[in-house]
This record gives C-alpha cells, sequence and structure tokens, in this order.
C-alpha cells in the first residue's frame, strides 16, 4: 500500500515496555501506522507483541514514550480523551472472548447497547449487518459452545466492528486454526478492509498470513530488545540481517 503524504493513524515514538521494575522487554521502539493499512507485528515469542499490542489499546502504561493515535498522545490524555480515542478502536482477542451465556447476536449487540441511544430493533439490524459482513447470517441465535472454532473467530470480528472502528487490533487471530479457516479468517480481514476503510494491526507470527494479508510489519528483535526492522514482508524477506531472514523464510541455520 501507497502511503504518500499521509499522516499516520498510529505513531509509536521512543517506546519502553517494562512490568515492574523488571529490565525492559522492549525498548526504544519507534514505528507508525498508516490510514487502510493492513500492519503486522511479528517477531520470535516471549519478544513482546501481545505486550505491545496492550500498551496501543490502553491495558497497559507504557515505561517511557508515546503512544499517537488519530494525532493524540494516549498517555497524556485524561480519562475523557482516553475514552474518546478508545471509542474509535475495536479488538478481536486471541480466544475470542465470547460471553458463553449469551448468543451470538447477543454478544455482537453488546457494545451497541452499552455505548449508543439505539433502540433493540436498531441494534438488531446493525448486530445482524455485521454478522453478514462476515458470513454469520443465520448464526445469530446460536450461543458459542454450538458453533466451531472459525466461526467463533468471525463472531469476535462482528463484535469488534460493531460499533465501526477506525482501527481494529487482533491478538494471534489464526490461532487454533486449520489451514483451509486460516485462509479463510485472512480473505475475511482483507475483504473488511477493503469494504469499510478500516486500518489493521495484527499480532501473529504465522508466515501465510504474514505474506497473505501485511502491506507493513515490524519486526520485535528479542536480541537487541528494539526494532529489527520495519517493512513490507516481501521486502525484509531478504534482509540483510540473518535472524530476519531465517524468521520470514525458515530456511537455512540460524547461528
Amino acid at each position: 500500500m501507497t502511503t504518500g503524504t499521509q499522516m499516520p493513524i498510529i505513531e509509536v515514538r521512543d517506546l519502553v515496555l517494562a512490568y515492574g521494575t523488571e529490565p525492559p522487554i522492549m525498548r526504544d521502539l519507534n514505528f507508525s501506522v498508516f490510514p487502510k493499512e493492513i500492519f503486522v507485528i511479528m517477531g520470535r515469542s516471549g519478544c513482546g507483541k501481545s505486550t505491545l499490542l496492550r500498551h496501543l489499546i490502553g491495558l497497559q502504561q507504557a515505561r517511557a514514550g508515546e503512544i499517537f493515535l488519530f494525532g493524540k498522545n494516549l498517555q497524556a490524555a485524561d480519562e475523557a480523551g482516553r475514552n474518546a480515542l478508545l471509542r474509535r478502536m475495536g479488538v478481536m482477542y486471541q480466544g475470542g472472548a465470547l460471553w458463553s451465556s449469551m448468543t451470538v447476536l447477543e454478544n455482537v449487540m453488546l457494545p451497541l447497547e452499552e455505548y449508543t441511544s439505539l433502540n433493540l430493533r436498531e441494534r438488531k439490524e446493525v448486530a445482524n449487518y455485521k454478522l453478514a459482513l462476515v458470513g454469520l447470517e443465520h448464526a445469530g441465535n446460536k450461543y458459542p459452545s454450538e458453533i466451531s472454532g472459525g466461526m467463533a473467530k468471525r463472531a469476535s470480528i462482528a463484535r469488534a466492528i460493531a460499533l465501526d472502528p477506525e482501527i481494529l487490533f487482533f491478538d494471534e487471530p489464526g490461532a487454533g486454526l486449520d489451514p483451509i479457516a486460516s485462509k479463510e479468517l485472512d480473505d475475511l480481514l482483507l475483504n473488511i478492509r477493503d469494504a469499510l476503510g478500516t486500518t489493521m494491526v495484527i499480532v501473529t507470527h504465522e508466515l501465510d498470513s504474514i505474506f497473505s494479508v501485511a502491506d507493513r510489519a515490524v519486526f520485535l528483535d528479542t536480541r537487541t530488545r528494539t526494532v529489527g526492522a520495519v517493512g513490507a514482508p516481501k521486502e525484509l524477506r531478504t534482509s540483510a540481517a540473518p535472524h530476519i531472514r531465517y524468521f520470514l523464510t525458515r530456511a537455512g541455520t540460524l547461528k
């Protein structure tokens, strides 16, 4: 995707990720995400991918550095300002996080009930439309225990887009899916981006998904504990850094 002269929708500046007084997991993180881009956060297990995601969605405060969403500093915002920024985002968690006591339709309606003044009929109409977008128009009356893992992922996406967010965040969306279901989910993400113009940030280590959906990616380097590279995955595959090449090709021997 061509960013041209667009302003970034997300900008991370000198971010330091750490828990308590422990040494930093990652430091000096700098990268930008542009509108309508699918941006992947990748790296080896334990590099801090999900921790970074929690910082980006406001669940964790950074030890140092800044996160700008829509040009506004998330870290420095007051409660009202933070809530206004977070309302413009949707999140799909790794396990789906659907409420087991609610039907699929009720799960998708939940954010509409919480954050809008729509009446019951209007909430149902919006929720059914979002379920149709993810191919679940006939599953609204089922409970999470009655649908497959792939369907649960789609239902979680429908809930994440219920409020028409400008940014969607995904934590390992393909985890636990077979290759066919994972490919179908990748296609769905591309279709949603194209249909709704949504910016997406995805945490994943699955190579097929990285090369299928990502416009650009950031590689979190466990050796240096900072950004190893930022760019299109196909370009990073020929990186001068052997450990980045190895991660993206799984070819040769990493020394």
